[in-house]
């Protein structure tokens, strides 16, 4: 019989860079068990191993998402995850990227400016509020400089439905920019590639300005739409751009600075 951390083995090779980084945190923690054995026992272990450890709920409850994709991956149905709700797991992140976090990156680039296009990728995500995945999808035929307008395909999309994108100057600028490269992919770099360009250039920043080490990539997701909601996007109009369906899971992406707010009280 096939063991959990044959499942998930066999996950971490369709996915993407960052749920295989979570296969192989889980994989240690049901070694040698088999799938037909996970049980509400046995998943209240590893919530309490991992709480213990000093985990934060809203991680386990990913590495909870982990493993029931692999179980569905394979085929195997089970319902023990309802079984086992994770406490205070619904905490909303409210990390922006701030002007300190950029200027160590900045000048952290400086001294590894071969890898330039992440920083078209970062400046890409703030304009855009595209997710990484998708940034390193986007190819040129998707992109209409005549109609300013990005069309991602309903395959790269995390909704499995497609979109279109309003492109600002800031974003029709880089994008000239990278054209000049004349590569296929707008960015020319793999999802993985960008999640290892940014772990390099965020762990060296991290020496200038410790707490750029907390900034994830999807961070810039949420600066994206809370800029939006700043300048006064409607909830409709800021759920085109991010392609979100519902507007309560839009909302959770929104966090506003009260200093820019300042003018709509006068």
């Amino acid at each position: 019989m096939i063991t959990i951390p044959e499942l998930l083995d066999t996950f971490s090779q369709q996915t993407d860079y960052t749920k295989r980084i979570k296969a192989n945190v889980v994989k240690p923690y049901f070694s040698g068990v088999k799938h037909y054995e996970l049980n509400k026992k046995v998943l209240t272990d590893f919530l309490m191993k991992r709480l213990g450890e000093g985990i934060k709920p809203s991680t386990v409850v990913k590495e909870f998402q982990v493993l029931k994709a692999s179980f569905k991956l394979a085929g195997f149905k089970t319902k023990v995850f309802k079984k086992v709700p994770i406490k205070n797991a619904d905490v909303k992140r409210d990390r922006r990227m701030t002007q300190l976090d950029r200027q160590a990156l900045m000048k952290t680039h400086a001294l590894r400016p071969r890898e330039s296009n992440i920083i078209h990728a970062v400046d890409l995500a703030i304009e855009t509020a595209m997710r990484r995945n998708e940034l390193s999808a986007l190819t040129w035929d998707m992109v209409d400089f005549e109609r300013r307008i990005i069309s991602l395909p309903p395959l790269i999309t995390k909704t499995k439905k497609g979109r279109e994108i309003p492109m600002s100057s800031k974003t029709i600028a880089i994008c000239r920019q990278l054209q000049k490269q004349r590569n296929l992919r707008v960015l020319n770099m793999s999802n993985t590639a960008l999640g290892l360009a940014w772990a390099r250039w965020k762990g060296q920043a991290s020496k200038i300005y410790p707490p750029v080490k907390s900034l994830r990539f999807h961070d810039l997701r949420h600066e994206a739409i809370s800029r939006l909601a700043e300048k006064g996007f409607t909830i409709p109009e800021m759920m085109v751009v991010s392609g979100h369906a519902d507007h309560r899971c839009l909302l959770r992406y929104v966090q506003l600075k009260a200093e820019n707010l300042l003018d709509k009280l006068d």
